[in-house]
């Protein structure tokens, strides 16, 4: 395969891949505030048969709220994430490969990747502790919540980071080299 046939076959999967990603993205948001408004505000009797909470019991307003703000960092971050994946996808459609900003873009995705799914980690243990604190237990204490997904995506999204950092360096030594020449 020759050089200039890889780079369009590169180019042409990355803008087909960008169509899927746009329309999920677009689903993401719809799907993760509709979620979120509706369990805190819209239709809070979601929590009245949740198997953490006791019977009977409503979630406040005050705890509502708090789940929501809680989880909107992690939100936000996703899409900040999905964003970088858009804007990666972009320049290699435009066949910008091998360039620092194309590294930083990579790392930047690692790096967002890393920050939701540490903030889906801590959000998924303070939910424990926000939802049933009006049992009659006291609730839940906080503490992990274990999903080996998360670990292996921590992996993965950490790796595409290094990956990103070390091109981005490979390329600044390079031009350093090639300057300095």
């Amino acid at each position: 395969m020759s050089v200039q046939s890889f780079k369009q076959k590169v180019q042409f999967g990355a803008g087909a891949l960008m169509a899927p990603t746009a329309i999920y993205l677009i689903y993401y948001i719809y799907e993760s505030f509709s979620r979120f408004i509706s369990r805190s505000f819209t239709h809070p009797e979601f929590w009245e048969n949740h198997w953490m909470i006791d019977e009977g019991i409503k979630l406040s307003l005050n705890i509502r709220m708090m789940y929501f703000f809680g989880w909107m960092p992690t939100i936000i971050a996703s899409i900040i994430s999905i964003l970088f994946g858009l804007y990666l996808l972009n320049r290699l459609r435009k066949g910008l490969f091998f360039d620092t900003h194309t590294a930083w873009v990579v790392q930047m995705l690692g790096g967002m990747s890393v920050l939701v799914i540490i903030l889906d980690t801590i959000m998924e243990s303070i939910t424990a502790v926000l939802i049933t604190s009006q049992n009659a237990d006291g609730g839940w204490s906080l503490a992990y919540q274990y999903d080996p997904t998360d670990i292996k995506n921590l992996i993965l999204a950490a790796v595409i980071f290094a990956f990103g950092w070390m091109m981005r360096e490979a390329m600044t030594i390079d031009q350093e080299h090639k300057e300095y020449v």
